[in-house]
């Protein structure tokens, strides 16, 4: 009923329902043109360092520019004009409506709580209108757009982006995370590996780097790993009698697992600087993360032993072990989406990111319901913060990398090497020992940018592999998170 009494009202503005759409198809049409010159500047004036081609071809994506611009303010203005005549017309007739109602009706319905609530459904149809006339054909048209983009730029031309298209793996593992902890995942990670070791002397540090390394699965950060386990862990040990020490270190030496295990951000970025596939680093970070996490359970129970801290005081049978299982399952399965995607080869560590966002926001919405709109925004807050400064760094470490190639600073640096020691070993031993010391001042992803394009070149001519080094380089900037003076985790 509703819809057709919309449509009688909108057949009084034919003209301006028919034009605001078509000034807006006729914008995405300029707008699709937009990155298909761009695809042609990249491939051919680029390519050929023809800066006049490049020129014409920017005058041409200004003038794209000013006469979209000049098509999507004629279509706001047909669509403004349609939606607020029709939401006129509604007003109007509501009102005339009203006045026809008797004292008694009036008072029964309560004339100004409907006026009220009328009046601001009314607005909402206008606004919904408007949104409709200027986006219901322009939407798919640009995404088509972007498809055909896809599929005309030239590859080797398109190498601009080799950079920037995995960087995006990093904010998106960083936001995934932080929406994990704000819709519950974290607080459903713990509850299960309590259910598994809590029980043990000194259960409570064993659960905090168990659910570290479970977390560390899914976000690849370790402030991160940190903040959601350590807010969750160390004010239930201090409750129990461990010392505000223990809990507080237990915490930052378990979150450097949050960088060893895969999906890993300095492993990305490690990737991305030396050109290695982040799928086969993601590979090899598995078993050196599962050794970590044993020694420092290992470790943990040992220390709590010592002090006479125990666990849970509960032993949970396995029919409660398995309910718990299946009342937390959509938690416990995100490393299997994010990972199995990934090694599966059904989507790339970027669409990994992607994927896990998607799957934190379902989750926390709709299954868990815990996570709400302020969580979202809390959420990207936390991102901006923690990416924005990665992008600085980047782009300082790509100016320092073109410097030390231009001036061959590698090459001169494994001759003065080989004058000294031509033994492997020897080298690995001051490589370690420079990125522990650089780890007390330096953060990782710095480390990792600053590092990867002087050591990098040199241990390759001494024959080790690049995956080998990015899996040690990552696993000595783990010990810098917990180590002073700077020790981010702490």
């Amino acid at each position: 009923m509703l819809v057709k009494s919309l449509f009688a009202y909108m057949r009084s503005y034919k003209k301006e329902c028919i034009l605001g759409p078509l000034f807006k198809l006729l914008e995405a049409s300029f707008e699709l043109m937009v990155p298909l010159v761009m695809a042609a500047v990249i491939d051919v004036g680029i390519a050929r360092a023809d800066r006049g081609y490049v020129g014409r071809m920017c005058l041409v994506m200004a003038g794209l520019g000013v006469v979209g611009l000049v098509c999507s303010i004629t279509a706001q203005f047909f669509a403004a004009k349609a939606s607020v005549g029709i939401a006129a017309k509604l007003r109007h007739n509501l009102f005339a409506h009203i006045q026809t109602l008797s004292y008694t009706e009036m008072d029964t319905v309560g004339t100004s709580t409907l006026i009220t609530r009328m009046t601001s459904d009314i607005n909402q149809v206008q606004n919904g209108l408007n949104l409709a006339l200027r986006l219901l054909l322009r939407s798919p048209f640009v995404v088509f757009g972007a498809m055909v983009m896809a599929f005309t730029i030239d590859v080797p031309a398109a190498s601009v982006f080799v950079v920037a298209i995995p960087l995006l793996a990093v904010v998106g593992f960083v936001f995934a995370g932080a929406l994990m902890e704000r819709g519950g995942m974290a607080a459903q990670i713990v509850e299960v590996a309590s259910m598994l070791v809590g029980h043990i002397r000194g259960g409570l540090g064993i659960v905090t780097i168990l659910g570290c390394m479970f977390f560390a699965s899914m976000i690849g950060s370790g402030p991160g790993t940190v903040a959601a386990m350590g807010s969750i862990m160390i004010p239930s040990m201090i409750k129990r009698g461990y010392s505000p020490e223990y809990a507080a270190g237990v915490s930052a030496t378990g979150g450097t697992l949050g960088i060893l295990i895969p999906p890993s951000n300095p492993m990305l970025v490690y990737g991305i600087i030396a050109n290695v596939s982040i799928s086969a680093l993601f590979t090899a970070g598995f078993v050196p993360g599962a050794l970590v996490g044993t020694c420092l359970m290992f470790t943990a129970y040992t220390i709590a032993r010592r002090h006479g801290y125990k666990g849970t005081m509960h032993s949970y049978t396995m029919a409660e072990f398995g309910r718990a299982l299946l009342k937390n399952i959509w938690s416990l399965m995100a490393p299997v989406v994010i990972l199995g995607g990934i090694y599966g080869g059904f989507f790339t560590p970027t669409e990994a990111a992607v994927v896990a966002i998607f799957y934190s926001i379902f989750v926390g919405l709709f299954i868990h319901r815990e996570l709400t709109f302020g969580g979202i925004r809390h959420s990207l807050q936390i991102t901006s913060w923690m990416t924005g400064r990665v992008l600085i760094i980047m782009f300082t470490a790509y100016a320092f990398e073109r410097l030390l190639v231009q001036y061959r600073i590698p090459d001169m640096i494994v001759e003065h090497i080989l004058g000294f020691t031509s033994d492997v070993a020897v080298i690995w031993m001051f490589v370690i020992a420079l990125l522990l010391f650089l780890g007390m001042f330096m953060e990782t992803l710095a480390i990792i940018l600053l590092a990867t394009p002087v050591l990098l070149p040199v241990m390759t001519a001494f024959g080790v592999d690049p995956i080998h080094f990015g899996v040690v380089l990552v696993c000595c900037c783990g010990v810098g998170f917990s180590t002073p003076p700077l020790g981010e985790n702490i």
